[in-house]
């Protein structure tokens, strides 16, 4: 699922979003992962990993590497 983001370039990913709770600790309801690649392509990868709540989203790519 993530073999895009091997042997490429990590890109710093910011985002807020929501929490939830599992068994006594508070996780980020999302995982986020962006990378760019030899041939300069984009990869953003977005898991919720909430098991109960859908989670909307809104992307704003900026910067010089795109």
């Amino acid at each position: 699922m993530y073999n895009v983001h091997q042997d490429v370039t990590l890109i710093p990913v910011t985002f807020n979003g929501p929490g939830f709770v599992l068994a006594h600790d508070s996780l980020p309801a999302l995982s986020v992962s962006a990378s760019n690649d030899k041939n300069k392509l984009v990869h953003v990868s977005l898991v919720n990993i909430d098991p109960v709540k859908n989670t909307s989203i809104s992307i704003i790519l900026s910067g010089n590497r795109f």
